[in-house]
């Protein structure tokens, strides 16, 4: 019979965090060298160490969506929404994902429940975007009053929707949001600082 094994072989909590953060570098480290398999290992294992964490199963899907390997990113996502349902960036993810593959129903379904009772400037940033690519210019304007509203709440600086929604779709390599975000930056602010846009600013035009 196998030895039974004691508490005391058990890793102390100080050594696991230790074991996590090492991890933690070691994929990120890996991702600067466009290693993202190698990422996804390291990335893995924290989740094996703790499958109770939805912000690791999203670190994960990230991660998995650089690898190429969508299928196993919607499994992390929807690992993660599993833990909790509202989890923002999950439910976006998602979104993204259905847009890449022209399954736009679903794609507003996920939008919907990342932006549904929140102030998260990136959740209406995103949901800007995607009303945007999908010509709904109602559901688009109010998503910008949303979006002015959150920045007001929250005290994140104003930006414009597209960059900062744009940001999280080159993460997700998602291609058709990213160039929708580019497109309609350089429509709305021809000629202006990228970096300086406000919801007013957007409501001009």
């Amino acid at each position: 019979f196998a030895a039974k094994r004691s508490v005391k072989d058990e890793p102390s909590l100080e050594v696991l965090e230790t074991l996590l953060a090492d991890e933690m570098r070691l994929a990120v480290e890996a991702e600067m060298r466009m290693d993202y398999r190698k990422a996804c290992l390291h990335l893995a294992k924290r989740v094996i160490a703790d499958a109770n964490d939805a912000n690791w199963w999203y670190d994960l899907g990230v991660v998995t969506c650089r690898s190429g390997d969508d299928t196993k990113a919607e499994e992390c996502f929807h690992k993660a929404l599993a833990l909790d349902a509202k989890h923002v960036n999950s439910n976006l993810g998602l979104g993204a994902l259905m847009c890449k593959r022209d399954n736009y129903r679903e794609a507003e379904k996920f939008f919907r429940q990342a932006s549904d009772g929140t102030f998260d400037v990136m959740a209406w940033s995103c949901c800007v975007v995607f009303f945007d690519l999908e010509s709904k210019e109602q559901e688009r304007k109010a998503c910008m009053k949303q979006l002015a509203q959150s920045e007001k709440k929250t005290g994140a600086t104003k930006k414009s929707a597209y960059l900062r929604a744009g940001a999280l779709f080159v993460e997700l390599y998602a291609t058709q949001l990213v160039e929708r975000s580019m497109t309609q930056e350089f429509m709305r602010n021809p000629g202006g600082d990228l970096g300086s846009d406000t919801y007013e600013t957007w409501e001009k035009t």
